[in-house]
């Protein structure tokens, strides 16, 4: 993690909408690792693999600074735009 990301309280109504459907989503999410603001989900998830977290283990921030898309392109996510 860079300085500034820090892990936070995830949202209340991620928290119940994943609840609503932890029976269909198996081991995803079980593990969740929420961010105000991150510089890429995927840093932070191979971050997490490594350190030995769960299979399904998810990383989700409302702001997204340095992330990467397809075939390596940058990838921007200002709070608020992402799903």
């Amino acid at each position: 993690m860079s300085p500034g990301e820090t892990p936070a309280a995830a949202p209340p109504d991620l928290v119940a909408a994943l609840d609503a459907r932890r029976a269909r989503l198996g081991g995803f999410a079980a593990f969740l690792r929420y961010f105000e603001r991150v510089g890429s989900t995927n840093d932070e998830a191979a971050r997490l693999a490594h350190a030995g977290a769960p299979h399904g283990a998810t990383v989700v921030a409302a702001a997204q600074e340095r992330g990467r898309g397809r075939m390596g392109r940058d990838w921007f996510s200002p709070p608020g735009s992402g799903l």
